[in-house]
């Protein structure tokens, strides 16, 4: 087993300071076979980098006062590596920075992370990752991301940009934001904000990936696959993208509003509990059906096509209003709901 402890007395780099208290010091350590990095911090961010190097490399920085209050450890046994932060004192404070760089070349290397407020960035790395932190963000550029990678915060926002998720990937947030840009995700995603609003932008989903915010918004654009997205009080927007499954949009009080340059050939439910549901397609082709329902003392439903029927039913003790508009053998199916709100359909 190799062990480094790395406290205030023992540096490899000390920077200038004002007192013997407070120094600003850097340490290194290389390791070989290496498979697993576990960590275990209080407040200190991670950085992931790639390195042409064929070892794993893992660098401290610290800049904490009193210094003698914070000890940072790197131990390896056998093909893993863990790291530690130690802090004492009542009136320590500072700011502690971890880097660790993985070879680019070899098989993708796991790291579990768990920390109170520390955030973690990575670029241009294959990496099994799952990161769990009270109140820090997620920022991956460049990544590819392996099978069941998890990342897990209380206030933290999550983005990510020009990569790839692999299968049965989990992002999860109590406020923070979501945001996706030029990322291809693997089955079984899933994203999830509590009050954050989630963003996705020219997303690739083969399969039916999962979206879900409980009181921000929802927008999509310039994306292509099978999506599930939906919010409890915020709004869904959807524009310019394409569905090669089954889609659900759908909101519990807020608006959700759906364009496409040509309709889906795939079913589509689009809904609101209390809001408003529109969609609007520049080409609705010559095969499909589209359902429209609103309750009949609440909401209206407007249509540019003739209806092919029109029914009232039932439910709860409401009357609702239903009207079908089926065109050639009646193709997919496009639902579009609301309980008292409105439905428009655009051309």
């Amino acid at each position: 087993m190799r062990r480094f402890l790395m406290p205030a007395v023992a540096l490899l780099l000390l920077g200038s300071a004002t007192t013997t208290a407070h120094a600003f010091q850097t340490e290194q350590h290389e390791f070989s076979g290496v498979t697993r990095i576990t960590g275990d911090g209080v407040s200190g961010d991670v950085t992931i980098k790639p390195t042409d190097g064929r070892q794993v490399r893992i660098e401290l920085f610290q800049d904490v006062t009193p210094s003698e209050n914070f000890q940072g450890e790197v131990e390896q046994s056998g093909s893993s590596v863990r790291i530690k932060e130690r802090w004492s004192g009542r009136n320590t404070h500072g700011r502690v920075h971890w880097t660790v760089y993985l070879p680019q070349n070899g098989d993708p290397v796991q790291i579990i992370w768990d920390t109170a407020s520390g955030d973690l960035s990575a670029e241009g790395v294959a990496v099994n990752l799952r990161f769990d932190t009270a109140s820090g963000d997620l920022d991956l550029t460049g990544v590819i991301l392996v099978d069941g990678s998890r990342f897990d915060t209380a206030s933290g926002d999550i983005t990510l940009t020009a990569m790839t998720v692999s299968d049965d990937c989990d992002f999860d947030t109590a406020s923070g934001d979501i945001t996706l840009e030029d990322v291809t995700l693997g089955t079984g995603c899933e994203f999830s904000t509590a009050s954050g609003d989630i963003d996705l932008l020219n997303v690739t989903n083969p399969t039916r990936g999962k979206f879900s915010t409980a009181s921000g918004d929802v927008r999509a654009s310039g994306s292509r696959g099978a999506f599930d997205l939906s919010s409890a009080s915020g709004n869904v927007r959807i524009s310019d993208c394409e569905l090669t499954d089954q889609g659900d949009f759908s909101s519990a009080s807020g608006d959700v509003v759906v364009r496409f340059g040509r309709l889906p050939g795939h079913d589509l439910s689009v809904s609101s509990a209390s809001g408003d549901v529109e969609l609007q397609a520049d080409d609705f082709g010559s095969n499909y059906t589209l359902v429209m329902v609103a309750r009949k003392d609440r909401g209206r439903i407007s249509c540019p096509m003739s209806f092919t029927t029109e029914e009232e039913f039932e439910k709860n003790g409401r009357t609702y209003m239903r009207k079908t508009v089926k065109v050639g053998s009646g193709g997919p199916e496009i639902m579009l709901s609301t309980a008292s709100g409105s439905v428009r359909v655009r051309r």
